[in-house]
């Protein structure tokens, strides 16, 4: 009993030290916060697919809008994507504040977190990494067409020139036979 009352007695004696310690880490953790640059986070999902009819003509469609959500993955945050979101917005586009993620491995959705000291940077970074990512696609996509269409056009031309050259040996042929 008697070694309580020391105790209490002790606590009494130092309770200003207590009350002290308690009020300086009060002081201190609210400078420390109140100092500190608030980070604001965003994030926006896509989903991967290379053509809408994928599934009805090609079963195997999937494993390669998987592939293509990795590639994605990988590609949403290299510099040259990243110099062209700085142009559309105007102010640079770091790499340190910007995560981008498969959902799952099997998956086709893709995860863009931001983190930016304004919620409204956050959101437009995270909102333009994805413009970026479509026009650069279709501008691929139209280089990908121009370039089969240049190709069948010269292949129509060649076939034209075979039927004409048919057509001129049938005449020949028929002139000879009348």
């Amino acid at each position: 009993f008697m070694e309580i009352r020391q105790y209490l007695s002790i606590a009494r004696r130092w309770a200003w030290l207590l009350v002290l310690g308690l009020v300086l880490g009060t002081i201190g953790g609210y400078g420390f916060s109140s100092m500190q640059t608030p980070a604001y986070q965003t994030t926006t999902k896509i989903m991967v697919s290379s053509s809408a009819n994928a599934l009805t003509s090609n079963p195997y469609a999937v494993y390669s809008d998987q592939q293509l959500a990795q590639t994605y993955v990988q590609l949403l945050t290299t510099q040259p994507m990243l110099d062209g979101v700085a142009e559309s917005l105007g102010y640079p586009v770091s790499r340190e504040g910007i995560t981008v993620q498969q959902i799952q491995q099997s998956s086709q959705i893709i995860k863009i977190t931001v983190e930016n000291s304004s919620p409204q940077k956050a959101a437009d970074i995270a909102n333009q990494l994805v413009q970026v990512l479509i026009e650069q696609n279709e501008i691929l996509q139209s280089g990908r067409y121009a370039a089969s269409d240049e190709s069948l056009q010269l292949q129509i031309a060649q076939v034209e020139a075979q039927i004409a050259r048919y057509q001129t040996d049938l005449d020949n042929v028929s002139t000879k036979t009348v």
